[in-house]
């Protein structure tokens, strides 16, 4: 049994064959002209649902958002040798693009993005166009470098005037203009200090764990000090921010304000704000301390220490 395309046909208050979208004269026109939706199998006569969906979507991406397809209101009518769908539309008022708006940027000129939107006041509401176009605006954020923004769509309908007015919004979660150059927040972190780069140093070694601002510091710093016997990372020195050591492995001595003493595995020492301080490993092992440093906006700027410096050179 060979089947043919579906047949339309539009309900108005005067019976009218046809649709608005194709405009033809005639049932066999409008046949020939109707959206690409057909029956290449033999069906029961149960209607095919699918089929009017598809047809309800073609509508719909058109403006018309009324459009009416009721499931009984498919008909199969049956002849000596095919069958024939007719579907019964009500396609109500076809609605048209009203304003089209881009608001939230500040990277971004607002006119020179609303006339990149592709979308013209007055043409046919297409929800796939503006899906689309949203799409388009967000890539168009991510390629200026700032790959975290978003763009959303808010449509306002007017009912009474048939028109529907879009506005992209766009939230720019990415950095803003004024800080776009500056570093991104340390993430919370899981870090294998085995697999830290070490760097060699005259003292011993260091590896350096991160360095950069977090939410509540504006910076914070953090390295793994391993000085062999008998050797100070540094001489003596001060600097504004404040700073902490946990002393992983072996024991230091550790200089404060021209006082010392030792501190063994599992010492926690603490530098307040530009106070003199150093560290040498007195034992026969090496000696390996975590080191953070932290700054605030409260941080002052670093005193110079005193004149004379007291040694922490390398014992002979």
């Amino acid at each position: 049994m060979k089947l043919t395309p579906i047949v339309l046909l539009r309900i108005l208050p005067l019976t009218v064959f046809g649709s608005a979208i194709t405009a033809p004269a005639s049932a066999a026109q409008q046949a020939a002209a109707s959206p690409p939706i057909t029956q290449t199998a033999p069906v029961a006569a149960a209607p095919a649902l699918g089929d009017v969906e598809h047809l309800r979507q073609y509508y719909i991406e058109r403006g018309y958002f009324d459009v009416e397809i009721p499931e009984n209101a498919v008909e199969v009518v049956s002849g000596p040798d095919k069958l024939t769908y007719v579907v019964h539309v009500r396609e109500g008022r076809q609605y048209h693009l009203g304003a089209v708006t881009v608001s939230g940027n500040t990277l971004m000129a607002t006119d020179a993005l609303t006339k990149q939107t592709g979308l013209k006041s007055g043409d046919a509401f297409s929800p796939l166009a503006v899906e689309k176009e949203t799409d388009r605006l967000t890539q168009l954020f991510k390629d200026a470098g700032n790959a975290a923004a978003a763009v959303q769509a808010v449509r306002q309908v007017n009912a009474q005037a048939g028109v529907v007015d879009v506005d992209f919004k766009i939230n720019e979660t990415g950095p803003t203009a004024a800080a776009r150059n500056q570093p991104a927040l340390i993430p919370s972190s899981v870090i294998d200090s085995s697999k830290l780069r070490v760097q060699s140093q005259a003292y011993g070694s260091r590896k350096d764990v991160f360095n950069g601002p977090t939410t509540t510091l504006d910076n914070f710093e953090s390295h793994i000090t391993t000085v062999n016997p008998g050797q100070a990372s540094h001489t003596p020195h001060t600097h504004g921010n404040e700073e902490m050591l946990v002393v992983k492995e072996g024991a230091v001595e550790v200089f404060i304000n021209g006082k010392t003493q030792t501190a063994p595995t599992g010492t926690i020492i603490f530098y307040a704000s530009n106070d003199w301080h150093g560290v040498r490993n007195t034992g026969d092992v090496p000696a390996t301390y975590y080191v953070f440093n932290w700054r605030t906006a409260k941080t002052p700027a670093t005193i110079p220490p005193p004149a004379t410096t007291p040694s922490l050179a390398p014992t002979p």
